[in-house]
């Protein structure tokens, strides 16, 4: 049996989005010849919210290691959150215990933590230990350097520097790369010449209908809105970033006309914000009142409990799924919606992968747009929520038989694949 140190410093109970990767591959590893050991921050060190009910049974399938970080309590006095800063050198420790204790094949490093990545490189030099990097967001992120220094996020000067230096001086020493989209693939060989024939695999996040099944036998109720005889409820679950409100104020627009005419319809957005405390705000709401639509629309800033959210949308009457303008964006939340069999409404970028997987799977009202006309899709999603709301309720076509290759079984054993082509090329090389 082969040997991965998977590295993700959010693993559950934290409710984060870059965990889900391997919470739902550990119960497949096995079935690869591979055995997983987990490296994980202690959840009090991560100031994400948590969800207990995540990390169940996952210790039958591997073992997790949780350790401390610099606490955030007196960090955050200095100004500093990054729980990569503050992790970097926990995990450098206990990493350099464990690699000299246990015979590991890999390190395959699974989180949106970027700044520990750059732990792989000294693993490498100083054990031996080819890493592989999963990139669920772009490590690098160029996208805020067109905008103007007023827009950028607060700290933008500073994490951008850090994450350019951290990628720069990692990146070419990595054996393998996985993506959630090849954009993100290509991004980083077009960076770095010298990794153009590192292998790669596009790998987005697996679908586990188990998660529902579980949701069910849970006594679990929707508590965000209330079914009522004759109301519609469309419902968005997940984290809204900047880069999506442009698309969401279209969508207002173009269903302002809608929510006026017929009575009774709402839009719930649910977990917008990945702050907790009185660190949350909202994202929703000053652009719903912006386009005059703040009475059809509610925000439940604070992220939901995994399981509870799968609730609300099993309770939707649409789902709602937008996009961004960037083409590479992917919306973890992709197949979860699609197992929730309800009608969605889905708006993406026309060269994004979720366009290419939403069209073939024929699973959702897909409304495209380009990088120059997304204006012009407030009319198309006007036309499609009215058929939408005139048909429910309905469950959409989708092509199960074409969906199994995105379930968690298969692709986790596309990413234990990978692994072995790593070992391969590395052996022969």
């Amino acid at each position: 049996m082969k040997k991965v140190l998977c590295i993700s410093p959010h693993f559950p109970p934290v409710n984060a989005a870059d965990m889900h990767r391997l919470r739902l591959a550990l119960p497949y590893f096995e079935m690869g010849g591979w055995q997983a050991t987990v490296l994980a921050i202690k959840p009090e060190y991560v100031e994400l919210s948590k969800d207990p009910m995540l990390s169940e049974g996952l210790s039958d399938y591997a073992e997790i290691i949780r350790i401390n970080a610099l606490s955030q309590n007196w960090t955050r006095k200095l100004g500093l959150g990054n729980l990569g800063i503050r992790a970097i050198y926990p995990l450098l420790k206990k990493g350099n215990q464990l690699l000299r204790s246990e015979s590991f094949d890999l390190i395959y490093f699974s989180t949106t933590v970027f700044d520990c990545m750059v732990l792989g490189r000294y693993w490498l030099n100083k054990f031996g230990v080819k890493f592989v990097i999963d990139l669920q967001d772009p490590w690098r992120n160029d996208y805020h350097l067109t905008e103007d220094a007023d827009e950028r996020p607060a700290k933008f000067w500073f994490d951008y520097r850090l994450k350019s230096f951290t990628e720069k001086v990692t990146m070419p020493h990595v054996a393998g790369i996985t993506a959630v989209t090849q954009q993100y693939i290509n991004t980083v060989k077009q960076r770095y010449p010298i990794i153009q024939n590192t292998p790669s695999l596009e790998l987005t996040f697996g679908a586990d209908e188990r998660d529902f099944a579980v949701a069910d036998t849970l006594n679990i109720k929707n508590t965000i809105f209330m079914k009522e005889e004759g109301g519609v409820h469309i419902v968005y679950t997940g984290v809204v970033p900047e880069s999506m409100l442009f698309c969401l104020k279209a969508i207002f627009l173009g269903l302002k006309d809608i929510l006026e005419s017929h009575k009774g319809i709402m839009l719930h957005f649910i977990g917008t914000n990945y702050a907790i405390d009185n660190r949350v705000t909202e994202r929703v709401m000053p652009l719903a009142m912006e386009c005059g639509i703040k009475q059809y629309v509610t925000e439940h800033a604070q992220r939901l409990p995994y399981f509870e959210a799968l609730k609300a949308m099993k309770s939707a009457d649409i789902l709602l799924l937008p996009g961004t303008m960037d083409c590479n964006y992917t919306a973890s939340k992709l197949y979860p919606y699609i197992l929730a069999r309800k009608p969605m409404l889905a708006i993406f970028n026309e060269n994004s992968n979720a366009s290419e997987i939403l069209s073939r799977l024929n699973s959702a009202e897909l409304i495209t747009f380009s990088q120059n006309l997304i204006e012009n899709i407030g009319e198309d999603v006007a036309h499609a929520m009215r058929e939408m709301i005139r048909k429910i309720p309905f469950e959409p076509e989708t092509k199960w038989r074409e969906f199994d290759e995105y379930t968690a079984s298969k692709m986790t054993n596309k990413l234990t694949d990978f692994f072995d082509r790593i070992l391969v090329s590395e052996n022969k090389t």
